[in-house]
């Protein structure tokens, strides 16, 4: 994962995303990749989603109370990005039908 950390630094999304899905392959379970992806897919790719399933796979597997609190924070925050970004997509569409 410290390859996918100085990938997503150097502004390299795609092959950070691609780090993390080979290390996630290998290991579905590992921690911090989870946790490294669901923020590129959250804050940088777009895809809140995505982020809110990699958060919920962390939280399943964190090693502590403190962990498992901030992945419920972004989770949160995740979620409100998708209800946000559905409701821009209906007033797009409403005002493309007018």
């Amino acid at each position: 994962t410290n390859l996918g950390v100085a990938l997503r630094r150097a502004d390299d999304l795609e092959s950070a995303r691609a780090q993390y899905d080979i290390v996630l392959q290998a290991q579905p379970e590992h921690y911090a990749s989870l946790v490294n992806l669901g923020i590129l897919m959250g804050d940088h790719l777009q895809d809140p989603d995505r982020a809110v399933d990699l958060y919920r796979r962390a939280r399943n597997v964190a090693p502590n109370d403190g962990e498992r609190q901030q992945l419920d924070g972004w989770i949160a925050e995740a979620e409100k990005s998708i209800e946000v970004k559905g409701h821009a997509e209906e007033v797009l569409a409403a005002a493309q039908a007018l």
